[in-house]
């Protein structure tokens, strides 16, 4: 089992522990881009990320007939409360770049990225 105090305490040698304190053992709530835009370069061990799939604007018989697709009564018929997920394909595509841009920024050399996607995208 991992220790996390000892975790911690590494992931601060790495950086200004000033600097990390302040996104160290916190929830942090907002656009994920706009966040880590203001951490440190290289100050993040591990990310993992599930973004929308996009799925009601999907080209693998996803969610874009309105009935559901192959899941039926599909509650993402609706999409999410804060996020339709049907933007046009180009768009959406620019979009998870620049997540994967800004994750690659904070992402320490040694980092790993858990990007769980839907393979088509």
């Amino acid at each position: 089992m991992m220790n996390m105090n000892r975790v911690l305490k590494q992931a601060m040698t790495r950086v200004n522990p000033e600097i990390m304190g302040q996104w160290l053992s916190k929830v942090h709530h907002g656009d994920c881009v706009k966040l880590m835009d203001k951490m440190p370069v290289g100050s993040v061990d591990v990310i993992v990320t599930s973004p929308p799939y996009n799925i009601r604007n999907s080209t693998g018989n996803g969610l874009k007939n309105g009935r559901g697709g192959k899941w039926e009564r599909a509650e993402l018929v609706k999409g999410y409360a804060g996020h339709n997920d049907a933007m046009p394909h180009d768009e959406y595509v620019a979009w998870q770049q620049g997540c994967l841009r800004a994750m690659m920024r904070v992402l320490r050399e040694d980092g790993t990225i858990f990007y769980d996607h839907k393979w088509r995208v």
